[in-house]
């Protein structure tokens, strides 16, 4: 049984929700709503498709646990191309970004995780 998502879902529209849930398994979705982090993940994915180079939009959601500190968060894996100076500079203004937009601690349960081809 899903949670409540009457507080984080407010902040996204109904449109933006059903786009958002075609890339949510349920268990990830329950961890959003969770945690409260929904109206961040497509946040994450548009400062991530504006600062880095994608090799293609298929984004990878799930939710990634320490095994030894039981620390759960929502990772966001992609893959890039390009050069890896160019994306590490890149990266600095994905960072930048981000921090400017999600507060803490929110941001700290919604991680990119990327490969470089």
């Amino acid at each position: 049984m899903l949670l409540s998502a009457s507080k984080t879902e407010g902040h996204l529209t109904p449109s933006q929700l059903g786009a958002l849930k075609a890339y949510l398994s349920p268990d990830v979705l329950q961890f959003c709503l969770q945690h409260e982090i929904l109206q961040y993940v497509p946040v994450a994915m548009d400062v991530i498709k504006k600062c880095l180079p994608l090799q293609e939009p298929n984004w990878d959601l799930q939710v990634d646990r320490d095994p030894d500190t039981g620390e759960e968060w929502l990772s966001l894996h992609v893959t890039l191309k390009g050069e890896v100076e160019e994306i590490l500079n890149r990266h600095d203004n994905y960072t930048d970004q981000w921090v400017s937009l999600v507060p803490w601690p929110e941001r700290d349960k919604i991680r990119l995780s990327y490969n470089v081809v």
